[in-house]
């Protein structure tokens, strides 16, 4: 039992590591662009990649003030904060934000727009992020990434796809282990920690997360507790 009490601060300081990563990578990439040729960039451009950099500084903000506030309680307890939030609107504010790197991508939703979740919004955020995020890193170029949504009786259900190549049975049951790696599949590359955060993210929340997979691509499902 204490060795496993030792290893719990190391996990919860991989999981923010990792969570801390992916914004920061983002504002790095486009600080770095716009210092290479942001004098060639037309003002739209330069100002949706400040909009990114900013959206993603407050994203580590709430990252780290999660994390914090869960050292002093013990532990970060999400459901604790949740309020009722329209899904559509979630979703559509995070392909605004992340327009820059969509690169020929297309984002298409489908949710109705008075359907709405129980969540905080920061967990929100990560999870929609995370997979939306994924999709558009393992998802060819000028593919069509779906997000969809369909109210239950006291739960929503929420279909991230994307057309990517599939993965293969025996690593699609172990996508959502912490850390989980395997080299041999470039589609599962760097994916280990962020999907273990967000089945926690998601479960924390009160819903569940599975996978899916084919040759017509991945489908990541996860349901929240709906309010009405």
């Amino acid at each position: 039992m204490d060795n496993v009490r030792e290893d719990e601060p190391a996990n919860e300081l991989r999981a923010a590591a990792h969570e801390l990563r992916t914004p920061l990578t983002a504002i790095l990439g486009f600080a770095e662009l716009l210092h290479s040729v942001g004098s060639h960039l037309d003002e739209s451009e330069r100002s949706a990649m400040l909009g990114y950099i900013i959206a993603n500084v407050k994203a580590e903000v709430l990252i780290i003030d999660r994390y914090l506030e869960g050292a002093r309680n013990g532990e970060a307890d999400v459901a604790r904060d949740r309020i009722p939030l329209r899904l559509r609107d979630q979703v559509d504010a995070l392909i605004d934000e992340i327009a820059p790197v969509l690169d020929g991508r297309r984002v298409r939703s489908f949710i109705a727009k008075a359907l709405s979740v129980w969540a905080e919004p920061g967990a929100l955020k990560e999870i929609l992020s995370n997979l939306i995020i994924n999709a558009v890193k393992y998802s060819p170029s000028r593919s069509t990434i779906t997000v969809a949504a369909r109210a239950n009786a006291g739960s929503v259900t929420v279909i991230v796809h994307n057309e990517g190549a599939p993965i293969s049975a025996n690593n699609l049951g172990r996508v959502f282990d912490q850390g989980y790696r395997v080299p041999s599949d470039a589609h599962l590359s760097g994916a280990g920690l962020g999907l273990g955060i967000v089945r926690d993210l998601v479960t924390r929340l009160g819903g569940e997360i599975s996978a899916d997979s084919c040759e017509r691509g991945t489908s990541f499902t996860f349901t929240l507790p709906r309010a009405v």
